[in-house]
């Protein structure tokens, strides 16, 4: 968290800047503009890692919390062995849809060139995760840019059923969806990631 002057006279420097140290987001939500109540804004809430550990609350990353003031440690950072259960990609659903779409972003239509050729990532429309369910299928994936991916995952984008791309954040229509005859997406998946959305129909 780094704080500029001019923001709430409690919490901000009087001149320039100040690196107010590291903070864990625990909530977000949508709300509408103070000034202009035809935009929506997400907010959220911010608590300081460094707060929790003394009040004893566990935070999600221990080994962060318990160094984060050590800013002067030298060397390669420390690795630990953990046990993490995820779901199975299929490598060949990204290739496919990827192919498709030959890396082009189904939201903003650019291309990321790399060294190695064109980069773009696979965004399940409905997430693998125990809690949702989704199928790792082409259908139930979008050819995305990796910011378009990460407002997609995060809410601030959704696709209505006629293929229509909106922000969440203020109902604009950006356009429609890019498509290829090949790729079939199952609406089924698209209206369940808007159900996940709050106040989106």
């Amino acid at each position: 968290m780094i704080r500029g002057a001019g923001g709430e006279k409690p919490y901000s420097p009087s001149s320039g800047y100040r690196y107010d140290g590291l903070y864990k987001v625990v909530a977000h939500w949508f709300a509408n503009h103070e000034d202009a109540p035809q935009f929506r804004v997400c907010q959220f809430q911010l608590v300081k890692i460094y707060d929790q550990v003394a009040a004893g609350v566990v935070v999600d990353n221990p080994d962060l919390s318990a160094t984060a003031e050590s800013t002067s440690v030298q060397g390669p950072a420390p690795h630990k062995k953990t046990t993490v259960s995820k779901a199975v990609r299929s490598a060949q659903v990204v290739k496919n849809v990827k192919g498709w779409h030959k890396h082009r972003c189904q939201v903003c239509g650019i291309v990321i060139e790399v060294d190695v050729g064109p980069y773009s990532q696979g965004a399940h429309i409905r997430p693998l995760g125990r809690k949702h369910g989704g199928p790792d299928v082409e259908s139930n994936m979008l050819c995305l840019c990796p910011n378009d991916h990460v407002r997609f995952d995060n809410g601030a984008l959704y696709i209505t059923d006629d293929l229509k791309v909106v922000n969440a954040l203020n109902g604009e229509v950006i356009g429609p969806l890019r498509v290829h005859p090949r790729h079939v997406i199952d609406l089924d998946h698209i209206r369940y990631h808007r159900s996940q959305l709050p106040n989106i129909p």
